[in-house]
């Protein structure tokens, strides 16, 4: 073939291979036009969420923080109190400091603090505690947040999804993301209290809240007496005394309790949390741990479900009676409330078993518990206190973790079996859609509702 037929085929297949080329580009422009909606869309869905997330960990934490300040600071606690405590946590702007949340329309300041209105925040009572007292009954915390208005995430790239797809125009909602989340909190058995504050507050109730005297009493009680109860909420009254012996045997019958003195000083680096209780550091340590919740001392380490604490041999003839007495003594007269009628809660570790002096006592929960009276004993060592119990409410410095870890003394870790009754935490049941009633007597920990709020 020659060059002059060869170079007339290639003009020929030129406007052919042009027009196929040609056909193909605006195939290309409407992909990649396609393909930046959709990255828009998607990024748009992932902030939205993302907003959601921000929303609900905001109300969480506080939730968290204002249902735990519902005890006052002196440890009373009264039903139209504690709503107003919680009120004024949630309103006062506080929380807004640590609270954010992406929000809108003003783009260049996209994390605005999440607030709330008085509107947002309802108080539920416990349909299952319908059977108590006026000024008794358990009321769970609905809390509600939204971005509506002004604060609505503006949406740009959602609204193009339905172009020409809608004679009427955009739907409702596409251009801005309104999101409303309303959840559920209430009180679970504690699982854990914290290290108390070693300094009281400056005023009755400050922002944030005290911590001061809100751990562990150094006297534990023993849950084969407290168990029976714990498990008569709508029966147990707040006003019935019972006989507490520190001996773990004197006080019998059915309003006896057996307890003693225990060692809440912390350690470190050893198969126990806490010190052994010994004669030989109950001044040192026991006296400091009492004299804390008189006005002066040291408060108690961290005490945990599934920690063993040792008890103190109150019948060895070396045990300090002689300051221990009085020291009881102004226990009680500390922590009686504003009138000689009323008293303040202690929160008291609560063990497995009656109390040993040369075994460890395994802690299963905590009990709000008040003192009314120190009766010295013949001889010293049957001396007992005079206790009552107030009904559950949640309270600071406490947290609920029902499946902790523990490790043993080889360093092998296994989760431990959920707390025995009454310290247990409370199922939803959905056949009516209700929470159990509260055991009573025990210390209670903020935390989410076991059933989800419809809209939430």
């Amino acid at each position: 073939m020659s060059h002059r037929v060869r170079q007339q085929k290639r003009m020929n297949m030129t406007p052919r291979l042009r027009s196929r080329r040609g056909s193909l580009m605006p195939f290309i422009a409407m992909s990649v036009i396609l393909c930046m909606v959709t990255i828009g869309i998607s990024t748009e869905f992932m902030r939205d969420f993302e907003t959601v997330n921000q929303l609900d960990f905001a109300t969480q934490v506080a939730s968290i923080y204002s249902l735990g300040s519902a005890v006052n600071s002196d440890r009373s606690y009264s039903v139209p109190t504690a709503q107003a405590n919680i009120q004024n946590y949630l309103l006062g702007g506080d929380t807004a400091n640590w609270n954010l949340a992406d929000s809108g329309p003003n783009l260049s300041t996209i994390n605005q603090p999440v607030v709330y209105q008085g509107t947002d925040i309802n108080f539920i009572l416990n349909p299952s505690e319908s059977g108590l007292p006026a000024g008794r009954q358990e009321f769970f915390l609905d809390l509600t947040v939204r971005r509506q208005g002004t604060s609505a995430i503006p949406q740009i790239f959602m609204p193009l999804a339905y172009v020409n797809l809608n004679a009427m125009g955009l739907p409702t909602g596409t251009q801005t993301f309104s999101p409303v989340r309303t959840i559920e909190f209430l009180g679970q058995p504690a699982t854990t209290i914290g290290a108390g504050d070693p300094n009281p507050p400056t005023s009755p109730n400050p922002i944030p809240p005290s911590l001061y005297q809100f751990s562990c009493l150094p006297i534990a009680i023993s849950n084969l007496q407290f168990a029976g109860i714990a498990a008569n909420n709508t029966s147990a009254s707040p006003s019935a005394t019972y006989t507490l012996d520190l001996d773990g045997q004197t006080a019998t019958g059915s309003n006896g309790i057996h307890g003693c003195f225990v060692n809440l000083v912390g350690t470190a680096g050893a198969t126990s949390p806490f010190n052994t209780a010994t004669d030989a550091n109950a001044t040192s340590q026991l006296i400091p741990l009492l004299n804390y919740f008189v006005g002066t001392g040291t408060p108690a380490a961290s005490v945990k479900y599934t920690d063993t604490v040792s008890a103190y041999n109150v019948d060895d003839a070396n045990f300090p009676w002689a300051t221990i007495s009085p020291e009881c003594t102004a226990l009680v007269n500390a922590n009686i409330g504003s009138s000689a009628s009323t008293f303040k809660n202690l929160i008291v570790p609560v063990i497995a078993a009656n109390p040993s002096t040369t075994n460890p006592n395994s802690v299963v929960g905590f009990a709000w518990m008040q003192l009314r009276g120190f009766t010295p004993g013949t001889p010293i060592s049957q001396s007992t206190f005079t206790v009552s119990f107030g009904d559950s409410v949640p309270v600071r410095n406490a947290c609920i973790n029902p499946f902790l870890e523990t490790t043993n003394t080889i360093g092998t870790v296994t989760l431990s079996l959920p707390p025995p009754a009454p310290f247990a935490p409370r199922i939803y049941n959905a056949s009516n859609n209700a929470i159990p009633a509260r055991p009573f007597g025990v210390v209670l920990a903020p935390a989410p509702s076991p059933r989800m709020l419809i809209g939430s």
